[in-house]
């Protein structure tokens, strides 16, 4: 039997009422202020974190990518040089010599580089345990960005007499 003002469903007899007092009960209002803040809080922590971790991959992807436009100019220069012969490498119309590289590595004046590299002979004076006409010491100074030049990569490489 029925009670007044309830319906009937399987799992038994509800009171007619139980909608509205779930509508109007604290449970149905949503959230409180003091929950949406923190919730904004937490998020707003996590976005200025993973913003501050991609700055941080950016920056270390751009040094990278120096590191190796450097290892790359450093192979291509000593290998021009060392391909010149010992004898043209060191002729006054090649030493010293300042050259131009944009981003990519492609050789270019200096208003549109991006590299300078300054190529000079360091080899030390002529003695018996170093003499001058089997092996010559080339210093390559890469500096960046153009125009300041306020970083700079200072490397030796030698070139040896095999003509």
């Amino acid at each position: 039997m029925k009670a007044p003002g309830a319906h009937s469903d399987v799992l038994g007899s509800v009171p007619a009422d139980v909608g509205r007092r779930a509508f109007f009960s604290r449970e149905a209002w949503g959230f409180s202020l003091v929950e949406v803040v923190v919730a904004v809080g937490i998020t707003g922590f996590v976005l200025v974190s993973i913003f501050g971790l991609l700055t941080l991959a950016l920056r270390g992807t751009m040094e990278s990518d120096i590191c190796q436009q450097q290892a790359m100019l450093f192979s291509r220069l000593a290998a021009r040089y060392q391909s010149m012969g010992f004898s043209n490498a060191l002729a006054a119309s090649n030493l010293p010599a300042t050259m131009y590289f944009d981003f990519s590595g492609v050789e270019t004046n200096a208003a549109a580089g991006y590299f300078r590299c300054d190529v000079a002979n360091v080899t030390p004076s002529a003695d018996a345990n170093y003499p001058l006409n089997y092996v010559a010491l080339l210093q390559l100074n890469i500096r960046w960005p153009n125009p300041q030049f306020t970083s700079s990569n200072v490397t030796v490489f030698s070139i040896s007499n095999y003509e």
